[in-house]
């Protein structure tokens, strides 16, 4: 193979994977922020649980009301491809709440947050 053939490829793959990179870094924060809003809030609890993390999800629920947007921002920084991203609440009673049990929010608010996250560009 050529030297520059070679060359063409690595700077088209670089840039394939610094778009999806940059794409999949995009999507881990949209997700986030926008289940952030849609989660209905009574004491702050189920809000301040969503926790972003690379390759497995979160397992324990955190003290607090307070988003984690660093984490967040962290993790979407380490983003890249071949990884992958999980935005978990564990607080016992976020399946009802994505379930409608509150009036703050439409049943379903976790997947609509999913499918904002999946249209961005």
């Amino acid at each position: 193979m050529s030297d520059l053939k070679r060359q063409l490829d690595r700077a088209y793959e670089k840039k394939v994977v610094d778009t999806v990179d940059t794409r999949f870094r995009k999507v881990v924060l949209s997700v986030f922020g926008s289940v952030i809003r849609a989660t209905p809030v009574d004491t702050g609890r189920a809000r301040g649980n969503w926790q972003t993390t690379l390759d497995a999800p979160a397992r324990e629920q955190v003290e607090g009301t307070t988003p984690r947007v660093g984490e967040a921002d962290a993790v979407a920084a380490a983003a890249k491809m071949g990884k992958v991203a999980f935005v978990s609440n564990n607080v016992p009673y976020i399946g009802r709440l994505n379930e409608g049990s509150s009036k703050q929010a439409p049943a379903g608010f976790v997947e609509k947050a999913a499918q904002a996250g999946a249209a961005v560009r």
